[in-house]
């Protein structure tokens, strides 16, 4: 059987809670793959669907609870079945289904990170990676605060080396007259789209007429996503840093991954029952109120 990876760890333990097997009633001559299957545990192997199908026999038989059952496979028998009404050590714990949205650009790797992240119970202390220390750092030894305006100004986090990109005009440029087409068809997405009042708020600025592209430039594609809520249409303004340039690298190919400091949903929705009343805020462009360092800018262009 190939091994495709090797990780650290999948999910949290499983199953959430251990429970007692006592009044399950398996027959005696059952030899369990795993005999310790009630016991909340980490996960040893994840196997994929060309091995499970493999693996599995045609014998299944029912447990004396209704909603369990016993399946043979080629490692030995394995319980199956919903473990919700099943009696625990006095200790109950939350289930939560995720939906991953895979977009047509992301790679696998990026698609099971944000698996592992929507299923991952978050740890009261997480540890960093080594990476996510090292953009850290970075940070700490390199943000400035913009006296005139009093926004942060910060550098973009680059892996250490030299930057691996070229030129990445063309998929800009082709996806950008894609979108003054939408334009063309859709008068209110042009009207919302506003662009002019970014440059006037000096959030961006016009780059030099002529200037040639160069392996210090890279060119965002960009795009917007319109959402009613409340009778008014609102649209956010969405660059994709995955864009490949020429040699198959993207920005994001060349920068950090840091740590993610905000605050997890577990908590936000624990917390949320304390008080008797609670507060929702948004904090309008927040992004954007953090201003690239100039010798970054050339790698945050693009088409308008």
């Amino acid at each position: 059987m190939p091994i495709t990876c090797i990780t650290e760890r999948v999910t949290s333990n499983l199953p959430i809670v251990s429970f007692n097997t006592e009044n399950l009633s398996i027959p005696s001559d059952i030899c369990l793959a795993n005999p310790d299957f009630n016991k909340s545990r980490p996960v040893d192997l994840l196997l994929g669907a060309e091995v499970f199908w493999d693996l599995l026999c045609d014998d299944r038989r029912r447990l004396s609870n209704p909603s369990l059952f016993l399946t043979k496979t080629l490692l030995g028998w394995v319980v199956g079945g919903a473990s919700y009404n099943l009696e625990s050590s006095g200790r109950s714990g939350n289930r939560v289904a995720n939906l991953a949205i895979k977009d047509e650009s992301d790679e696998l790797q990026r698609v099971m990170e944000k698996f592992w992240i929507q299923e991952e119970i978050p740890e009261s202390k997480k540890k960093w990676f080594k990476e996510e220390i090292e953009c850290e750092e970075q940070f700490r030894n390199t943000y400035m605060r913009d006296p005139s305006e009093g926004r942060f100004v910060v550098k973009l986090p680059f892996k250490k080396g030299n930057v691996e990109l070229r030129d990445s005009s063309g998929v800009a440029l082709r996806r950008f007259l894609s979108l003054e087409r939408r334009f063309k068809r859709d008068r209110k997405l042009k009207d919302l789209y506003a662009m002019q009042e970014l440059i006037q708020s000096n959030i961006v600025e016009r780059a030099p007429e002529g200037e040639v592209a160069h392996n210090t430039t890279y060119y965002l594609p960009h795009s917007g996503i319109v959402k009613e809520a409340r009778q008014k249409v609102k649209i956010r303004i969405v660059y994709d840093g995955w864009a490949k340039s020429t040699n198959r690298l993207s920005l994001n190919d060349n920068l950090m991954t840091g740590p993610n400091l905000q605050t997890e949903l577990f908590s936000l929705l624990i917390r949320f029952k304390m008080h008797q009343i609670a507060f929702s805020f948004d904090l309008e462009k927040m992004f954007l109120q953090a201003k690239i360092n100039p010798e970054d800018t050339n790698y945050q262009r693009f088409f308008w």
